[in-house]
């Protein structure tokens, strides 16, 4: 399957880091960076791995496995708590502004 996805992608493909429903996750895959090594053993294309990335540790964790992160739930999760617009765009803000930090710090 993996070489399908290498022949048939452009751009980027994005992994799906674990199984299940996506949403906000308390810990990463167990298996997700030995599953990372058999995907860059075969896809040479960039690798954005997203699903329940939902803290500025995960994403730490999962950027050094691949070539960037995706989040998602955890966003819309703080829209929909965040009493008004201007709260949610805050809260957005203070969250992305926390992952860009630990990323940074992590270099």
């Amino acid at each position: 399957r993996l070489q399908l996805v290498q022949q048939q992608s452009s751009g980027f493909v994005y992994y799906v880091s674990r199984t299940g429903v996506t949403g906000v996750q308390q810990e990463l895959s167990q298996s997700l960076e030995s599953e990372m090594a058999v995907v860059r053993s075969e896809v040479k294309l960039p690798i954005m791995v997203g699903f329940g990335i939902a803290t500025p540790e995960q994403a730490v964790t999962v950027s050094r496995m691949g070539d960037g992160i995706i989040i998602g739930s955890a966003i819309v999760r703080l829209i929909e708590e965040a009493p008004t617009p201007a709260a949610r765009l805050q809260s957005v803000s203070d969250f992305a502004n926390s992952i860009r930090r630990a990323l940074d710090a992590s270099v």
